[in-house]
């Protein structure tokens, strides 16, 4: 009973210690003008006179929506930095929206591997004077998705986004559980014998 245990306890978490990335094997390059479009339409929401979000009434809902763009750390980190909830309702915060990518301007789009891009584009503007705005892009799961985005205005860096994930230390916890499991398998065998 206790072998079955383990075994389908191991096989559980082997299951889900491995991540499904699909690599971009012949993909192309990433759809910037599409991608770029969809991120301005949905990052900046259209609102009435009160700054009230129109198509969402809350954060989660809009997080859903840009993380069909964007890896789900940067579409928090965008939610979390323009958007407020108040008497269950959505707003806009009042202040400066992202850079965005001037598609229709020179850009460098370069390749870092068959999965991995980074858009590279400096520009001047009147709120921000000169800029470069770099935008990451990783194929994962059968699409093309924004990784990162980061504005470097003027000498000084911009605001940098969290993207960070906790895969790490998932993976760390499995193997430890994998380890104890296979300890208690040891010790059980060696006492019972």
């Amino acid at each position: 009973m206790l072998k079955k245990f383990m075994s389908i306890t191991l096989g559980v978490l082997l299951a889900f210690s491995f991540s499904s990335q699909v690599f971009a094997d012949n993909h192309g390059e990433p759809p910037v003008d599409e991608l770029e479009q969809k991120f301005e339409n949905w990052v900046i929401q259209e609102t009435d006179s009160n700054l009230q979000v129109k198509n969402f009434d809350s954060k989660a809902g809009l997080k859903n929506k840009l993380a069909e763009i964007m890896t789900d750390s940067l579409a928090n980190y965008y939610v979390e930095n323009y958007y407020y909830e108040e008497d269950g309702n959505l707003y806009i915060e009042e202040k400066d929206g992202p850079l965005m990518v001037q598609t229709d301007q020179d850009y460098e789009l370069e390749a870092k591997s068959d999965n991995h891009y980074m858009l590279t584009q400096s520009g001047s503007n009147q709120l921000r004077d000169d800029y470069t705005l770099t935008v990451e892009y990783k194929y994962e799961d059968g699409q093309w998705m924004m990784e990162d985005r980061n504005d470097k205005i003027g000498s000084e860096g911009g605001e940098m986004p969290d993207t960070a994930t906790s895969l790490p230390l998932v993976m760390s916890l499995g193997a430890l559980m994998i380890v104890m499991g296979f300890g208690l398998t040891f010790f059980r065998k060696r006492s019972a014998a």
